[in-house]
């Protein structure tokens, strides 16, 4: 059972006829202009279906592909449609600011480096890029943008705000404390060298020998 026209893609309805229209297989061609997509559907059904096995390596994979599609797939539930229907009738989340308005509105306010890499670094984290190089380019692409736009309208730029280094101070050198004199001290007295006084050898006379 092949797919009701109303779950057939009219685009993709149309360029399979486009291909097979230029293989040469069908005569006449099948009209898509100004024809309702029921009809184009059917007329690409029998036409696909008239081809013989031999030419249909003349047609295009993505022709084949497309009429198997249609021909083996079977309309949707009420249930799948419904959830469908429902799906389409939820409300969109509104989008945010596009990246070149981003880039803009920070020019124009004269926001610092750090802001455009907080603003756009939160942005590309939550898409999962994390290379900073990539995320350096595409600031420095819509700064670009942003000065030649405000440049356009005659708007004055503020600067970024320069943050001041902060200086360190030194601290006062604290005077060194005044050295007090040594107090000399007296040369150490030499220990007083002891005499010994040693006692006169007397002389004694040599016996005289008796006669």
């Amino acid at each position: 059972m092949a797919l009701s026209a109303q779950f057939v893609n009219a685009k993709d309805l149309r360029k399979a006829i486009g291909e097979i229209n230029s293989t040469g297989l069908v005569d006449p061609k099948i009209k898509t202009v100004g024809v309702k997509k029921e009809v184009m559907l059917q007329s690409f059904i029998e036409k696909m279906g008239a081809i013989p096995e031999a030419d249909e390596d003349k047609l295009a994979e993505s022709t084949i592909t497309f009429y198997n599609k249609i021909m083996t797939e079977e309309d949707p539930s009420p249930e799948e449609q419904a959830k469908a229907e429902a799906a389409k009738k939820k409300p969109k989340e509104p989008k945010g600011p596009s990246n070149e308005q981003k880039g803009y509105d920070l020019m124009k306010a004269g926001a610092s480096d750090d802001e455009w890499n907080k603003v756009f670094g939160e942005f590309y984290a939550k898409k999962g890029v994390t290379d900073q190089e990539f995320i350096k380019k595409r600031i420095a692409i819509y700064k670009n943008i942003a000065k030649k736009k405000l440049a356009k309208e005659g708007t004055p730029v503020e600067e970024p705000a320069k943050k001041e280094k902060a200086v360190k101070k030194a601290a006062p050198k604290k005077a060194a404390p005044k050295k007090e004199p040594a107090e000399e001290t007296p040369p150490a007295e030499k220990p007083a060298e002891e005499t010994t006084e040693t006692e006169p050898v007397t002389e004694t006379e040599p016996a005289t020998e008796e006669a």
